[in-house]
């Protein structure tokens, strides 16, 4: 009988699971800029994903697979790149009148509800713009962008923290990414995809619908004909590593029963962002 997708959304979670147990701390080496960056990143994330008196009331199914998609793609991001496993990765979902998404340094994205419940996506279509989202905090695009605040030499770390916040929140505010850069994460994305068991050829689909609809996050990152054309190339290269993937989480579903494993959230954890 053919594996169902809740079976393969149980085996990737557990291998999310198995991967991150033992996740580091970030090195204690870090400069106090990246240390900075990474604390005020946080507390911007916190406080754009925080609901304000205008927002809806969001549908918690939309939340659940959201993270659900993600936890996926964070596999294929440790897998990728060993340096993913200092990132902390989360998830959440604000109401919104559009499909968009906001990248935050540190692994940490922010998706509307217009774009989980109602821009017509599937899981993989759905997961290919979080892998576009995860792939430039990746590439580090997201924080190339922060202009360190004029307090950077101050003593006092609150402050500093404070100031990074606002400077983290200025730059991801309205971000539009180059060419190149829209590209390159792109091609991050498919991979990122196969090696989560989702078809890279859903991306191209994918990003066609947003771009028919012509807000939101198309906006930032223009769908032209000339894109569209590398993601269906660039997924056509990555169909073999897709199959492999997928049949090899088939077959570990089919030998054992998977645990459930802890799932990312909305607040992220210093020693495990998977935790709640």
């Amino acid at each position: 009988m053919a594996t169902t997708r809740p079976a393969l959304h149980a085996v990737f979670l557990c291998v999310a699971a198995l991967l991150l147990a033992g996740l580091p701390l970030p090195a204690m080496a870090a400069t106090t800029a990246e240390e900075m960056l990474d604390r005020g990143g946080d507390l911007a994330y916190r406080k754009a994903s925080a609901p304000t008196p205008e927002s809806r009331r969001l549908n918690p199914d939309a939340v659940t697979r959201a993270r659900r998609i993600a936890n996926r793609l964070v596999v294929s991001a440790v897998n990728m790149d060993a340096g993913a496993k200092r990132l902390d990765w989360a998830v959440n979902v604000v109401s919104g009148a559009v499909p968009d998404v906001r990248i935050f340094p540190g692994g940490r994205i922010i998706v509307t509800d217009a774009l989980v419940d109602r821009a017509g996506l599937g899981d993989e279509e759905l997961g290919a713009v979080i892998a576009y989202a995860f792939s430039h905090s990746l590439l580090r695009h997201d924080a190339s962008r922060v202009v360190p605040p004029a307090s950077a030499a101050s003593a006092d770390p609150n402050r500093l923290m404070l100031d990074y916040a606002d400077a983290v929140t200025a730059a991801t505010r309205d971000v539009r990414f180059t060419p190149a850069e829209i590209a390159a994460a792109d091609r991050t994305s498919l991979e990122m995809l196969a090696r989560a068991a989702y078809d890279p050829r859903s991306a191209s689909t994918a990003w066609r619908r947003l771009g028919a609809a012509g807000n939101g996050v198309v906006e930032r990152s223009p769908v032209t004909e000339e894109r569209l054309a590398a993601l269906d190339a660039g997924a056509r290269t990555l169909v073999t590593l897709y199959e492999e993937t997928r049949a090899r989480a088939e077959a570990y579903a089919r030998s054992q029963r998977p645990r459930a494993p802890p799932r990312i959230t909305g607040q992220p954890q210093r020693s495990d962002p998977f935790t709640r």
